[in-house]
């Protein structure tokens, strides 16, 4: 089951539900506990745009324009308090949960200089949140793959190898560095199961 809050899923083989505001996500929750549906997997498409419209419908609860108007971190705290509550009825269900999020590159500073890294868009606060939680970060790119002698091709990979550069991970440690993404979706998952059987996961 797709949660989108982004109107371009129309051309894909899945069943979404727009979530069409916060207190509508909260709802839709509430169903997917319940139970009464056949779906296994939880898709939240994207997660930065979810924990957006928490943000602004705390705001708008307390009166306030943006977060840090309200006095002594008040206001972020209780963002995310409000985003982990509704998340961890989630979490605390035997569904698979994928959040889906888009990427930026973010400068940061170690003891050898200035470098840049591939994070999620999704907020700081959403990820000092989210993060701790999830046990797989796949980060996908496109990468250019030798056909034969001459030939190169650019596909789809998913790397969860992380880096300095990118921030990915496999806190399971069922997955290999890289996998391919193919266009038949099956495939893909099959292809994940199968690491996945190998463990007993």
């Amino acid at each position: 089951l797709f949660l989108t809050t982004e109107k371009r899923h129309d051309t894909l083989k899945i069943y979404p539900k727009t979530i069409k505001s916060w207190e509508h996500f909260k709802d839709v929750v509430k169903v997917i506990i319940k139970g009464k549906h056949d779906f296994e997997t939880i898709v939240i498409d994207t997660v930065d745009l979810l924990f957006k419209s928490c943000s602004d419908t705390v705001c708008e609860n307390l009166g306030i324009d943006h977060v840090s108007d309200e006095a002594w971190g008040k206001g972020y705290d209780m963002i995310a308090n409000e985003f982990e509550r509704e998340i961890n009825k989630l979490f605390l269900t035997d569904y698979g949960i994928i959040f889906i999020s888009h990427t930026k590159t973010q400068d940061l500073t170690n003891i050898s200089g200035k470098y840049t890294k591939i994070v999620p868009t999704l907020s700081n606060i959403g990820r000092r949140v989210l993060l701790p939680k999830v046990s797989v970060i796949g980060y996908m790119k496109l990468k250019s793959v030798k056909i034969d002698k001459n030939h190169y091709e650019e596909r789809r990979v998913i790397s969860f190898e992380p880096s300095e550069y990118i921030e990915a991970g496999d806190g399971d440690g069922y997955l290999p560095r890289e996998l391919p993404v193919y266009r038949d979706a099956k495939k893909t998952f099959a292809l994940f199961k199968k690491y996945y059987d190998k463990k007993g996961g």
